[in-house]
Parts: structure tokens; sequence; C-alpha cells
């Protein structure tokens, strides 16, 4: 089995998360082309009505841009309370990349349990927190650990009974090779961490790493946001990573944030796939463990959209201390897009929290998009407060 590069990975998510109305776009595009045809016959046959195809061609475009700045300026985020802090900011994409090694200090060593101080990046600024809990979600594994060599048997000796008994033989045995060459297992890796100290707690998950993670954020069918407590509804959201967050974290996160002091702050954060995480999780928390709710702060950097216009306004009045970090030419964060229509999904995506952003592009879309260009530009300070012009803040 050929394993996909990173950076393919990245590419094939992007290309997927644009091209997710394809099939919407195919039926526009087949309108268009009959359309053209008729703007053809008008030219020969009738050049007098040209004008006026030519005008719906236009306008049809322009009722499509409409829309998608409908939604947009329909989605009113709360301003925060509390302003962004460039010290914490950098101190929060510090953790996102200690969840990185966390992570593959775990795939390269099965008996490494966790502990933050022993990776590359731990500093000054963790020495005062207590390690609380890690997070592990658990994936599947395929090892392609022996590779079928060529039959033995030319086609020379395949003639007669004996041959075709040895040729059956041979089939039946590398058939079972071939299973036995993509073992398939399920192994726990590590996601994220949540550290406390007297001042301050925080909880950061790392952006994707995997195989089965870059399929997951293809993923851009929706399913509804429920209030845990209540059953309220609170919009639609990524199936994908409300299965991450539902299905392999919430317990451990829930139980690991009881025993948070609720009076001081409580951050939290992620970078891509762990930017998604994170803003489920403040969520999460704020519905679950109220008391502790007045103490968010969501900082998410590179993260994709989330859910539709009713969770991003929902999230924004239960969180309104939320940041997003982006790199204007990272394109994960366009993704999934505001609206999807076609035949597999009908869905609209809003981004949540007040946006700051910087640009660092080297010409490359991985490059563009790794937690590394993201802490390089935090900390020297590079990014600005933008609001988006079709998106409010109120």
């Amino acid at each position: 089995m050929k394993f996909l590069t990173r950076r393919q990975l990245l590419l094939l998510g992007l290309a997927a998360g644009i091209t997710a109305r394809i099939t919407d776009e195919y039926n526009r595009d087949r309108d268009f082309n009959q359309q053209r045809k008729a703007v053809a016959n008008a030219f020969n046959n009738e050049p007098e009505n040209i004008i006026d195809i030519a005008y719906n061609l236009e306008a049809d475009w322009e009722t499509e841009i409409a829309e998608r700045q409908e939604i947009l300026a329909a989605t009113s985020l709360r301003y925060p309370t509390v302003d962004y802090n460039r010290d914490k900011s950098k101190w929060m994409i510090q953790s996102c990349k200690l969840a990185v090694q966390q992570y593959k200090t775990g795939r390269s060593n099965p008996k490494y349990d966790g502990e933050l101080t022993f990776l590359p990046d731990y500093n000054a600024n963790f020495t005062s927190y207590k390690q609380l809990a890690s997070f592990q979600i658990e994936e599947e594994i395929v090892e392609n650990y022996w590779q079928l060599r060529e039959s033995v048997l030319s086609e020379d000796n395949q003639d007669g009974m004996m041959g075709k008994t040895l040729h059956d033989a041979e089939s039946k045995i590398r058939e079972i090779v071939q299973r036995i060459a993509q073992r398939r297992h399920r192994t726990p890796l590590y996601i994220g961490f949540v550290i406390t100290s007297a001042k301050s707690n925080i909880i950061a998950f790392r952006g994707t790493q995997t195989q089965i993670e870059w399929w997951r954020n293809l993923q851009a069918t929706q399913k509804e946001y429920l209030d845990p407590i209540t059953g309220k509804q609170y919009g639609w959201v990524h199936e994908g990573y409300l299965k991450v967050m539902r299905n392999q974290i919430i317990d451990t996160l829930i139980e690991t944030v009881r025993q948070l002091d609720p009076t001081v702050p409580c951050y939290v954060t992620g970078h891509s796939l762990g930017g998604a995480i994170a803003t489920l999780s403040a969520m999460e928390i704020a519905l679950r463990v109220p008391e502790i709710r007045e103490q968010i702060q969501l900082y998410t950097y590179a993260a994709p959209r989330i859910g539709d216009r009713t969770f991003a306004q929902a999230h924004s009045q239960l969180i309104p201390n939320s940041y997003r970090i982006v790199n204007l030419s990272d394109s994960v964060p366009l993704v999934p897009p505001i609206k999807i229509n076609n035949y597999f999904t009908k869905a609209s995506y809003s981004h949540v929290g007040q946006k700051w952003s910087f640009a660092a592009q080297f010409g490359d879309v991985l490059l563009n998009h790794v937690v590394d260009t993201y802490r390089t530009a935090i900390e020297a300070e590079q990014e600005t407060m933008q609001e988006d012009p079709f998106e409010g803040m109120m």
C-alpha cells in the first residue's frame, strides 16, 4: 500500500474542501453551457437578444455571490470583552507546537506517557504548570511490512495438472500473505493536553498529522449540534470534528476541566485540526461546566470553518473572547466553502472568533500552513486585527 505524504494529503484536503460543491457547480456549468449555446445561436439568428442573454448569465453569478455575502453578513459575532493579548498568543502557539511534539514522540516511542517536560520546545514558560491530562484518540493504522514477489512459476511450468495445482496453491498462499502484508490495527495517538497553574489553565490541541485525520477533514457533511444538557439545538457543525470530540475526547476533557480553578483564565487553543477541536471543546466546556464559562479564552490558528451561522452566533454568545489567527496565504481557513449545495450535501459554514491575520507566503501550500510558520509570525508580532468586509461584529 502506497502512503501519501503529508503535503499530498494537504493538497488533497484543500482540493476536496474547495470542490465539495462540485455536483452543484456541474449542474450550473451544464446550464451555463446551454446558455452559451443560446448566445451562439443569438449571434447567428437573433442578434437583437444577445444583450439580454449576456445580462442573464452575469445575473446568475451575481445571485450566487450575493447569497454567500448574505451568509457572511448575517453572521454577527460579539466583540470580545477581553482584548487580544500578543504575549498570551505567543504562549498558545508554543502550546500547539508542544502538542505536535507530544504526538511525534508518542508515535516513535510506544513507552512514552505524554509527559511534556521531555519535549524539545518545553521551556521556562511551562515550568510553573502541572500537567493534569493528555488526550489520545484511537486511529486505524495500516502496516505494509512485506512486499510480495512476482510469481515463481513461469508460463511454461503451468502446463498440465501438476502445473495447475502448483499455480492454484501459490495463488492461495499469495492471497493469505496479501492479507498479512496489510495488517490493520488501532493505536492511541496523542492529540493534546491540559496543564494548570495558580494563574491560568491551558488546554491545547495539535494539528492534522495522520492520513485518517486528513480524510476526516474532507468530510463536509454536517450534524446537529445539541446542548448535551438541555438538548437545545445550536445549529449544525462539521460531522467529522464532532465525532472526534464527542466520541473520543469529551470524557477526559470534562473530567479534567472539573478539576480546574474556575477563578483563573482558561485558555483553549489549537492549530489546524486542533483549532477545530479547540473550538468545539470551548463550546462543550461552556455548556457542561458553566462555572468556568466566563474564564474561557479561545485562540485558534489556521482553523477551518466548523459550523453554520447559527452555531457561530451561539458560540459567540457563550464564548465572546475568541480569537482566530490566520495566515492570509494559508488556504486551510477557506474550507469548507461558505456554501455547499449539491446532491450529497447542503450546508453553509461560518467562522467564529475575532480575526487577526498576517501574510507569510512561501510559495507552497504546506509551508504556508504549518505551525512553525504561525509561530514565527506571532513571535515577531506580525498579526493585526482585521474585520472581514462581510462578517460583522456586534
